[in-house]
């Protein structure tokens, strides 16, 4: 076991040199966050000159995923997700990393569940390392408020355990 581990550590079986990392979601909080620890290249579906389509990515990081506007239609919504998954697994990496969400987890789903649980089946099926992530909450500088940080900042509302 400790060869192979030595052999991959070496790229013995990589011909390609996988150079650096691109990140999806660099306007919200943890995308922007792993954008600047990692010095990556950003993904923008809108302006898709902003990385390099022939470069050899270390890993892709998608943390972009919207949230569906009041009154979308739920194909039109996971469409879209789906779309921006495919683009970004169109390009060269050594592994895909997406931030999904516990939500997928529950006994009712959401859209945003739903199109998350979507990304991720094509993401097994289309990736040959990936790893998914479903983080519970997520909170720091920059991301968006959420309900604890709401029933935390609320000095009104006591705060239980229960």
């Amino acid at each position: 076991m400790g060869d192979i581990i030595h052999l991959l550590k070496k790229n013995y079986f990589l011909k390609i040199k996988f150079v650096n990392h691109l990140v999806s979601g660099s306007s919200g909080g943890l995308g922007k966050y792993l954008a600047y620890k990692f010095k990556a290249d950003i993904y923008n579906r809108k302006n898709k000159t902003t990385y390099d389509k022939e470069k050899n990515y270390k890993s892709i990081i998608h943390c972009a995923f919207g949230r569906p506007h009041s009154g979308e239609e739920e194909l039109n919504y996971i469409n879209t997700q789906l779309e921006v998954a495919r683009d970004l697994l169109k390009y060269n990496h050594s592994k895909f990393i997406f931030i999904s969400s516990i939500d997928t987890n529950a006994n009712e789903l959401s859209l945003y569940a739903k199109a998350k649980i979507a990304v991720e089946k094509l993401i097994k099926n289309s990736s040959d390392l990936y790893l998914i992530i479903k983080p519970g909450i997520l909170f720091g500088s920059g991301m968006r408020i959420n309900s604890i940080i709401k029933v935390a900042l609320n000095k009104e509302q006591p705060l239980t355990l229960t």
